[in-house]
């Protein structure tokens, strides 16, 4: 359904998301007709004939903009379009690189516990990552590890939960182990997500372009290319030299 519009002494006073269901004496919804005769239109939003997202962006007319046919009873909603700045399209860009890094770092790690004798080699469990709140407590879980090695207690049980709530029992080695290996996916993409970064800023401050043939090349960098792939199956690694 399209918007609408109600009009009082000329102009438009407010604008309705959908068709507003109002109700006759006969208990019917209004049509289109009956919403006319108090004062409601509909909104005729007429489309743009060209339009590219990569450099332009969309406006709307505001309500004491729109203009108003009383003849056939129509408000017009033009639609027109803006050119993207510079900075508009290098933020879009380094946002875009954003969204790419978190949504890789913030994945489950498929990783075979060395507690299971998982039955097939397709059989895996998943480390939860889900947020920076699991990144954390993964890390408190090496850390403790770490410092149980450091003392010389290498029997210590470490215990960790994993994404279908099975409980692994581990040695201090086990779980550095596996803090590692979530470490090092996600230094992989920080990496990633720096080099993207910096090529972007290089484009960007390149004084000896023209703004409109950095625009260009801004648009035309691939923030897709060149991320790491994360492993199927993470088995338990070695530990770090």
């Amino acid at each position: 359904m399209g918007k609408y519009g109600r009009i009082k002494d000329g102009k438009v006073v407010e604008i309705y998301n959908s068709k507003p269901m109002w109700f006759n004496s006969n208990r019917k919804i209004l049509t289109d007709d009956e919403l006319k005769n108090v004062g409601v239109y509909p909104i005729n939003m007429r489309e743009l004939t060209s339009f590219d997202s990569r450099k332009e962006f969309i406006r709307y007319r505001s309500k004491n903009d729109l203009l108003i046919d009383n003849e056939n009873k129509v408000i017009y909603n033009y639609i027109y379009k803006e050119s993207k700045t510079l900075d508009q399209i290098y933020k879009e860009k380094v946002d875009g690189v954003n969204g790419t890094r978190n949504g890789q770092i913030y994945t489950d790690v498929p990783y075979r516990f060395p507690d299971i004798e998982y039955e097939t080699e397709e059989d895996t469990s998943y480390i939860q990552v889900r947020d920076e709140i699991d990144i954390r407590n993964i890390q408190v879980n090496g850390i403790e590890a770490l410092k149980d090695m450091a003392e010389g207690n290498l029997n210590t049980t470490h215990y960790f939960r994993d994404r279908d709530d099975v409980t692994h029992t581990m040695s201090p080695s086990g779980m550095l182990k596996m803090a590692s290996a979530v470490k090092n996916i996600g230094q992989q993409v920080y990496i990633s997500s720096w080099t993207h970064k910096y090529n972007l800023e290089q484009i960007y401050l390149n004084e000896t372009l023209t703004e409109e043939e950095r625009i260009d090349a801004l648009i035309s960098y691939n923030i897709n290319d060149n991320w790491p792939v994360k492993p199927e199956i993470i088995e338990e690694p070695e530990l770090p030299v």
